[in-house]
């Protein structure tokens, strides 16, 4: 399975399923008109099988307690091929898959502050304890060690490195994506994090196009 979007700039974020908007959200604020709260402390991960993330935003709090978008991350462009048709790979994980991301950075008052795109990529695999793992890398650097089994997709992040970006330590390994999920999962991944899935049909529009996403909501515990 192969795909190539052309690379296209979109500045406003457009979600039709129970999603913010960007800008300014408190915690008395609403999404939309279902009732829902806004947006709490964590991330937002963004998700489609046969593709992987197309969006992730990082909400925290400002010194003076409002809640903001303090970064985000839009795929722009991918090319991705997975070992199954249908893909049944919430990130498919092959080498040589690539996705280019569109990053921006945020002031508490909803000012863009710094702005970037980069390409992350499956630079080659490894085998540990006799499994098959696939290394990712970002800013030219490996970042993450990663795997899709039954639960869904396992990963371990790279803590520190050798001269030569050489993994020299990673974290254990968690759970990073439950898959196949169902709303309402909920799931532990790294010491001191939780994970639940808010939906599992989100439409979302970014650069590299309109998907209908699985949610996950990233928080501390």
């Amino acid at each position: 399975m192969l795909k190539r979007n052309g690379l296209i700039f979109i500045a406003l974020l457009t979600l039709t399923t129970g999603c913010s908007n960007l800008g300014i959200i408190s915690n008395n604020d609403k999404v939309d008109d279902s009732g829902k709260p806004g947006p709490v402390e964590g991330t937002y991960y963004f998700r489609v099988p046969g593709v992987g993330t197309v969006l992730q935003e990082f909400y925290g709090y400002s010194q003076d307690q409002r809640l903001f978008k303090m970064w985000s991350l839009e795929l722009l462009e991918y090319e991705v091929t997975c070992p199954t048709d249908p893909c049944d790979e919430i990130l498919p994980l092959q080498v040589d898959n690539k996705w280019v991301y569109d990053i921006r950075f945020f002031d508490s008052l909803g000012a863009e502050t710094a702005a970037l795109v980069d390409t992350s990529y499956v630079g080659r695999d490894t085998t540990i304890n006799s499994e098959l793992w696939y290394i990712l890398y970002a800013f030219k650097a490996p970042t993450a060690v990663s795997m899709n089994d039954s639960e869904g997709y396992q990963t371990m992040a790279v803590d520190s490195l050798l001269p030569g970006n050489n993994i020299f330590s990673l974290s254990d390994p968690y759970l990073a994506a439950k898959f196949p999920a169902s709303v309402g999962d909920k799931f532990d991944n790294q010491t001191g994090f939780e994970s639940e899935v808010l939906a599992t049909d989100s439409s979302i529009t970014v650069g590299a196009g309109t998907f209908d996403c699985y949610l996950y909501l990233r928080t501390f515990k």
